[in-house]
């Protein structure tokens, strides 16, 4: 673990912030989507969660973005899709409707498959091999806007047979596509930063220091794997202590000094199904409520893949007929909460 220090000299003026919310407050089954934050006495929920990435400057992770290695991207098409229009690439074919862009196409077996994104987030699609299995691969950022920060950044890797493997993450928007750095042997590794505060800096307020982490995942079977080590020139994960100071927080260079505090444990932000936990919508062992971010649902004869979207009929209708389809599930990429299980990606089988 690398720690960067912010210069007191420099009297850098930033300030990270973090908001979460959620779909529409409506029950379905034993899924609850919900606005404002409420957790029931008891019984096995899903919560499907939409969240906002930091609006602090990207500069404030420490990393010189200009050094790293960037994978090759190669662009496919602009979007976004306008409603009732249809667009294709290779063989995919995108059609917004009702809020959504959805992306059909089928593996070489005649199975189909579907994803749902919500349109803000179909904006610039590119062709890469992200995981070096020899098949090309999806990345799609959303269109954002001049004033955003952040920008959504949506992979789908494609297995062997064609068949999409979903995975979203916010990046800086600055940056764009440079947030997917080359490991070398045809490997790309993603960089996603979160803050805390932590504080380390008696100087300014308790909640005026902290700490911006990085980490480093690769796709690793079809799943995406935190890396701990050296790659890229830098070690991860790289942590680079930031502080508020001047107009935002109160300044006092005479204050005593402070013990800094550790930074928080790190989230996991993976989708790998090693180590997934197990179960129905009915209930999985060991958690009460479960979040998840992303749905997948795979039949026989199709794939669907919904992302999280607020009001989405699809999604919630896709949630019902896994329930009622007592399929079996997956967990990947869990946290837990006081609450119960968060999963980065929830996949099930029928």
């Amino acid at each position: 673990m690398i720690i960067n220090t912010a210069s007191w000299a420099q009297r850098r003026c930033v300030r990270p912030q973090r908001h979460s919310f959620f779909s529409s407050a409506q029950a379905v089954r034993n899924v609850v989507f919900f606005r404002h934050m409420h957790f029931p006495r008891s019984g096995a929920f899903l919560f499907i969660a939409v969240t906002a990435a930091s609006a602090a400057s990207t500069n404030d992770t420490g990393l010189d973005w200009n050094r790293l290695p960037q994978f090759p991207l190669a662009k496919l098409l602009d979007g976004p899709a306008r409603e009732g229009v249809r667009i294709a690439f290779d063989g995919v074919v995108a059609e917004g409707r009702g809020g959504e862009v959805i992306l059909r196409g089928s593996a070489a077996s005649g199975k189909r498959w579907e994803a749902h994104l919500p349109a803000p987030n179909f904006g610039h699609i590119y062709r890469a091999d992200i995981d070096g299995d020899g098949t090309a691969d999806y990345v799609i950022f959303s269109a954002g806007g001049a004033a955003s920060p952040v920008t959504r950044m949506t992979v789908l890797l494609m297995d062997r047979q064609g068949l999409p493997v979903p995975f979203e993450a916010s990046v800086p928007a600055a940056e764009g596509g440079r947030s997917l750095i080359d490991l070398g042997g045809g490997h790309a590794g993603l960089l996603v930063s979160t803050s805390d505060r932590s504080p380390w800096d008696s100087r300014v307020d308790a909640s005026c220091s902290g700490h911006w982490t990085t980490q480093l995942y690769r796709a690793e079977n079809y799943g995406w794997v935190e890396f701990r080590g050296a790659a890229a020139g830098l070690t991860f994960s790289f942590v680079h202590r930031w502080m508020n100071c001047c107009r935002l927080c109160v300044a006092n260079e005479e204050a005593p000094p402070l013990r800094p505090a550790p930074a928080p444990p790190l989230p996991n932000s993976g989708t790998s199904a090693a180590g997934a936990l197990t179960g129905t919508m009915n209930g999985i062992p060991g958690c009460g409520q479960v979040a998840a971010a992303t749905i997948v649902y795979d039949r026989r004869d199709l794939r669907e893949v919904a992302f999280a979207a607020k009001g989405s009929s699809y999604l919630s209708g896709l949630v019902d007929r896994i329930t009622s389809d007592n399929a079996r599930i997956e967990l990947r990429g869990v946290n837990r909460t006081s609450a119960g299980c968060s999963a980065n990606l929830l996949w099930a089988t029928k």
